[in-house]
């Protein structure tokens, strides 16, 4: 199941079309199959994928659109040799979707609807659940 559909994507592009710029619907409907592959191999570290609470398809389909969108802008500056930012549409998309995924997979972001990860599948302990950052320092005795 797809999280964005073409019709989406297409509505990122204000003033330009991206079939102008040589990229076929097909591709874009691949690029959508990609970075949802993606965006699930992400979320299932905590949830089970594919994600359908509506909450969460909602959650899911911005990420899925900034992704691909910030795909096609990284196409389109090469093919046509315009910048990102003359293209209507906002600069680091990708980092602020990657931002959400992480935020996601590390509890900050939680899927309310969405149904979480059996425990048994993966890595857990007390560092874990409770978000424990480790820190290694230089030149200092820590145990």
């Amino acid at each position: 199941m797809a999280y964005s559909t073409n019709s989406n994507i297409q509505s990122e592009f204000k003033n330009l079309t991206y079939t102008s710029g040589g990229i076929s619907s097909a591709e874009v409907d691949g690029f959508i199959e990609e970075e949802d592959a993606f965006i699930d191999g992400i979320i299932g570290r905590k949830y089970v994928v594919p994600a359908t609470g509506t909450y969460t398809l909602r959650i899911l389909k911005t990420i899925s659109i900034q992704l691909v969108v910030s795909r096609i802008k990284r196409i389109l500056a090469v093919k046509t040799g315009r910048p990102e930012l003359d293209q209507d549409s906002s600069s680091n998309l990708f980092a602020m979707a990657k931002t959400k995924l992480d935020d996601i997979a590390e509890g900050r972001l939680i899927l309310s609807d969405a149904t979480l990860a059996d425990a048994n599948d993966g890595v857990d302990s007390f560092a874990v659940s409770d978000d424990i950052k480790h820190v290694v320092k230089r030149d200092e005795q820590q145990w």
